[in-house]
C-alpha cells in the first residue's frame, strides 16, 4: 500500500496536488516500476485517511500526463515512461556572496538622450481616469480589443490632432503600439525585406538597429544647415525615408518650407515612395507658430505620421501610435492585421479619458512652459560662468536639447571620461552621425536639459566646468 504523510502537505498547496506530486514522484524515480497496480481510489483514502475525491482527482492528473493508464474493472496501473527531469541548475552567489567586482562610477548627472521631467507627470490626474477606465462595464473593459486599438483613443487621437495638428485622419488608419521603436518595426514588416530607408545624419540611430534585424538595408543621408539633403536622397535609391521635420534631433531646428517641397517631390516622382514622419517633440516649439506636420500638407498620401507619448506623460507609458495612408493601410490589413493590440486596454482606455478632457492639452501647454523656462535658465547659468569665453551654444527651435560648441583641446572620449569622473555622462553630436567635427579644437556637446532643474542647474555647471576647464 502506498504511504505518504498527508500533513507534510504544504499550507497553501490543494492535498490532491501535493499526492499527485509524490506518486509521480515514485513512478519517476522507479519505486513504482512500469505495471505495477496502485490501490483503489477508496483503499488508499482509507489508508491515508483522504477523501476519495482527494485520490481521484490525483490518479486524473497523473492519467492525464501519462503516468498512469487504466484498464475497464481493474484499476490504474503505471505507465512506462522515460521521464528524466532537468537537474536543478546551480545557484547563484547572492550578491553578499558573489566575488567583489570593480563597479563603474555611476552618473549622477545625465544630460545625454532623451530623458523627460518626471516630475510634472500628471500621477493624481492619470489615476483618475484609471479609476474611470477600472469602472467600466467588466465585459467592456475584458473584451479583446482590436489589433489596431481601441477605438475610443484612436477617434480621440483624431480630434486631438486635428485641433492641434491640423491633421485630417480617420480612426481606421491610426495604428497604436508600444512606443515608436515597435511600430517602426511592424512597419518595417509591412514593407518587406526588399524595401530601403534612408535616415537623416544626424539622427536617431536606434532606427537602423531595428532595420538590420529586419534584413531592411539602409542609407545615411547628410544634412546641411541641419537639413536632410534631397538630392542625396534620390542617389540612394531609397523608396523610404524616415524624417523629423519639426524636430530636427538633436540640433533642434525645424524643416524649412523649401526642403519640404523637395521632399514632396521626391515622393510624388515614383510610385512606392513613402516620406515617415517621426513628429517626436513636435509640442516642444519655442518661439513662432510650429509648422504643420507633413501629413497635414500631403495631397498624395505619401507620409506615415508617427508619434509617442514618453515625453509628454512618461517614458514608462508605452503607447505610440502611426497613422497610415490608405495604400499602405490595405497592406497592414492584409498581413500584420494577424497580431493582437500589444498595448493594454485599461492604458488605452485611460489615456483615452485624458485626451478627450483636455488633460493632455493642458499638460503640454505645462511642459511647453517649464521647458522654455529652463532653457533659458541653462543658457543664461552657462553664458554667466567661467564657461563663457569657450562656448557656444547654438539656436534651437524646438525639442529639449541644446547644441554646445566647446573649444577645448579634449577629444570627445577624453571629455566623456572626465565627465564620468565628475559624476557626469556627456554626449556628443559626433554619437549620431558619421560626420566628423568641423575642425579641431572643439567638443559639440548635446545637451538634454529635459531632467535639469533650478535644484542641480549649478551641479551641471560645476561638473562642466570639471571637465573643460
Amino acid at each position: 500500500m502506498l504511504t505518504y504523510d498527508l500533513n507534510e502537505c504544504p499550507e497553501k498547496q490543494p492535498l490532491y496536488e501535493f499526492l499527485y506530486e509524490r506518486i509521480r514522484d515514485d513512478i519517476v524515480g522507479g519505486r513504482l516500476a512500469p505495471g505495477d497496480r496502485l490501490p483503489g481510489k477508496r483503499s488508499l483514502a482509507n489508508h491515508l485517511g483522504a477523501s476519495t475525491n482527494t485520490v481521484m482527482r490525483a490518479y486524473d492528473m497523473l492519467l492525464a500526463e501519462g503516468f498512469l493508464y487504466a484498464r475497464e474493472r481493474r484499476g490504474y496501473f503505471v505507465e512506462e515512461v522515460n521521464y528524466a527531469p532537468k537537474p536543478r541548475a546551480k545557484a547563484r552567489l547572492l550578491p553578499d556572496e558573489a566575488p567583489a567586482r570593480p563597479k563603474a562610477a555611476e552618473a549622477s548627472i545625465d544630460t545625454g538622450g532623451t530623458r523627460a521631467s518626471l516630475d510634472l507627470f500628471p500621477a493624481s490626474i492619470w489615476g483618475r481616469c484609471m479609476r474611470e477606465a477600472l469602472s467600466l462595464p467588466t465585459d467592456e473593459l475584458m473584451r479583446a480589443i482590436p489589433h489596431q486599438g481601441l477605438s475610443d483613443l484612436r477617434s480621440a487621437l483624431c480630434d486631438y490632432l486635428y485641433r492641434n495638428r491640423g491633421i485630417e485622419a480617420s480612426p481606421n488608419q491610426v495604428v497604436v503600439g508600444p512606443g515608436t521603436e515597435l511600430l517602426f518595426d511592424q512597419l518595417l514588416v509591412l514593407l518587406g525585406k526588399g524595401s530601403k530607408f534612408a535616415f537623416e545624419d544626424p539622427g536617431y540611430r536606434k532606427l537602423e538597429t531595428i532595420a538590420d534585424l529586419r534584413g531592411v538595408s539602409w542609407e545615411r543621408i547628410r544634412s546641411d544647415e541641419g537639413c536632410l539633403r534631397v538630392d542625396e536622397l534620390g542617389r540612394t535609391g531609397a523608396s523610404f525615408v524616415r524624417v523629423a521635420p519639426a524636430n530636427l534631433f538633436p540640433q533642434g531646428r525645424v524643416m524649412p518650407v523649401k526642403r519640404r517641397i523637395e521632399l514632396f517631390e521626391w515622393a510624388n516622382a515614383e510610385p512606392g515612395r513613402y516620406i515617415v514622419e517621426d513628429d517626436y517633440d513636435s509640442e516642444f516649439r519655442y518661439g513662432s507658430k510650429p509648422f504643420s506636420p507633413l501629413f497635414a500638407e500631403d495631397v498624395n498620401d505619401k507620409v506615415v505620421y508617427m508619434n509617442t507619448f514618453s515625453k509628454t506623460l512618461a517614458p514608462s507609458l508605452r503607447i505610440g501610435y502611426m497613422i497610415l495612408p490608405p495604400g499602405l493601410l490595405e497592406r497592414y490589413e492584409s498581413s500584420i492585421a494577424l497580431f493582437s493590440s500589444a498595448v493594454s486596454s485599461f492604458e488605452q482606455y485611460a489615456l483615452a479619458r485624458f485626451i478627450e478632457k483636455g488633460h493632455f492639452e493642458r499638460q503640454v501647454y505645462r511642459l511647453r512652459n517649464h521647458y522654455r523656462k529652463t532653457r533659458n535658465l541653462v543658457a543664461a547659468a552657462l553664458a554667466s560662468s567661467d564657461l563663457a569665453g569657450i562656448l557656444d551654444v547654438e539656436r534651437c527651435d524646438a525639442g529639449t536639447h541644446l547644441l554646445v560648441n566647446v573649444r577645448t583641446r579634449l577629444s570627445n572620449d577624453e571629455a566623456r571620461t572626465r565627465g564620468a569622473r565628475a559624476g557626469m555622462r556627456l554626449s556628443f553630436l559626433e554619437d549620431y552621425t558619421d560626420l566628423q567635427a568641423p575642425s579641431p579644437g572643439v567638443c559639440r556637446l548635446v545637451l538634454n536639459y529635459a531632467g535639469i532643474t533650478e535644484g542641480n542647474l549649478d551641479d551641471v555647471v560645476g561638473a562642466l566646468r570639471a571637465v573643460f576647464l
